[in-house]
């Protein structure tokens, strides 16, 4: 099922999109959502923002550690 929507981002300028990761991914309509409109995406100001629970568990935190030093 797809479950897109027609979306204009005609005079918008500035856009702040979040969503949760999970096992290292953005659910797959917003990764659809940013691959769509990566040019209108790109001609603003768009911070993002990536909420991940498992940041709140202190293995997580070491795992992220590695990561950087890898």
């Amino acid at each position: 099922m797809d479950e897109t929507i027609e979306i204009s981002l005609d005079g918008i300028d500035t856009l702040i999109l979040a969503a949760p990761v999970h096992e290292h991914r953005h659910p797959e309509r917003f990764e659809k959502f940013v691959a769509t409109h990566r040019d209108a995406l790109d001609s603003g100001w768009t911070p993002m923002l990536s909420v991940s629970l498992s940041a709140t568990f202190p293995k997580a935190w070491k795992r992220i550690r590695q990561q950087r030093n890898d």
